[in-house]
This record gives C-alpha cells, sequence and structure tokens, in this order.
C-alpha cells in the first residue's frame, strides 16, 4: 500500500501541474538519441569498463516523465521514466566516448556509477555522481551542466527534441572532463 501511494501522489501531482499550465509538450524519445559528444577528446577513457548501477531522480523541478524549460513554456516529456531516459542517454553517449559500458555482466574492476539528480531543467542539469570499484567509492562529487536556451524561432517537436538530447551531451561532457573522474577512471597510454 505504501509503494502504491508513492507512485500515485507523483503521478497526481505531475497532473496538476501539466492540468494548471498551458505549456508547449514535446516528447523526448531515448531510442532517437545519438550523442554527438567528440570522442576523440575523451581517448583516456578507451575501452574502460564502466556499469551505470543508477540514476535516481531527487529533482523538485521535473515530474515523473520529464522537465521544463525555465520560463514554463515548453514540458519535455521522455518516453519512459526520466531516471530511465537520463541512464539509457548517459551509457549511450559514454559508449559513444569509446568505454565499454556494460548493462548486467560486470567484471570485479569495472567502474560503477551512481547518479543522482538534483535539479534538471532544460538549460540546466545538477547532480551528484559517485564512482565505485570493487564495492568501494572511489570518487564523489557535485557536476552542473549547462546549454544554452533553445531558439524562440524554433516550431517543430523533431527540432525541440534534438535541442533537449543536447542537455544529454551536456551531461555527458560534464562527467568526462570532471578531473577527479579522468584521474580515478581514465587510462594511462
Amino acid at each position: 500500500m505504501k509503494t502504491a501511494y508513492r507512485i500515485l501522489i507523483p503521478l497526481l501531482l505531475a497532473a496538476a501541474v501539466m492540468a494548471g499550465c498551458k505549456a508547449r509538450e514535446v516528447t523526448v524519445m531515448k531510442y532517437r538519441y545519438t550523442p554527438v559528444i567528440e570522442a576523440s577528446k575523451y581517448a583516456a577513457y578507451k575501452d574502460v569498463p564502466v556499469l551505470i548501477e543508477y540514476v535516481t531522480n531527487r529533482a523538485n523541478d521535473t515530474v515523473m516523465f520529464g522537465y521544463r524549460d525555465p520560463k514554463r513554456r515548453i514540458w519535455y516529456m521522455t518516453d519512459s521514466l526520466l531516471e530511465q531516459y537520463v541512464k539509457y542517454s548517459l551509457e549511450k553517449a559514454l559508449r559513444h566516448a569509446g568505454m565499454k559500458v556494460n548493462s548486467t555482466w560486470v567484471t570485479p574492476d569495472d567502474f560503477h556509477l551512481r547518479i543522482e539528480l538534483y535539479s534538471m531543467t532544460a538549460q540546466h542539469v545538477a547532480f551528484h555522481l559517485a564512482v565505485l570499484q570493487n564495492g568501494t567509492e572511489k570518487y564523489s562529487t557535485e557536476i552542473e551542466a549547462r546549454v544554452t536556451p533553445a531558439p524562440a524561432e524554433w516550431k517543430s517537436d523533431e527540432e525541440l527534441q534534438r535541442y533537449a538530447f543536447t542537455l544529454m551531451d551536456a551531461m555527458a561532457a560534464s562527467i568526462l572532463r570532471d578531473k577527479g573522474v579522468e584521474t580515478t577512471m581514465g587510462r594511462r597510454n
């Protein structure tokens, strides 16, 4: 019963928020995401084995299936739970950067990532990242990523969906650029 309330209450709140606003809704489909980060910049991560254990959403500015732009004119609604959308997108981006991303099977030396979202809008994401190896936390940090606002003249859902994907690119790049992450996970040639 308690689990039902944990699911039902956020759904009702999301419905109330959506009913009370006249914002446009754009569906963002995770399977359409194609990373555009420059893989050559992240050669230190080539073939590094990693598993994203989980993404947890603690962001008060999101709903279960999406997030909004800061001016509340557009809701970006994902085709799965927001946590699943972020996890899938990050796995795809890290794989694109050259890492060996595992989804279930891991060896003891694989790196495990745990991500906790604190805030997420169309232009900004703030999160906690923990890197573990052999069950021990090796590195932990707070990271933020930002993108420029979507141009007001964009009208098509296709353009806005591609714009939404830039936030996933920025999030992945901010993880890969972090000096502590690179020191912990990067390979030396």
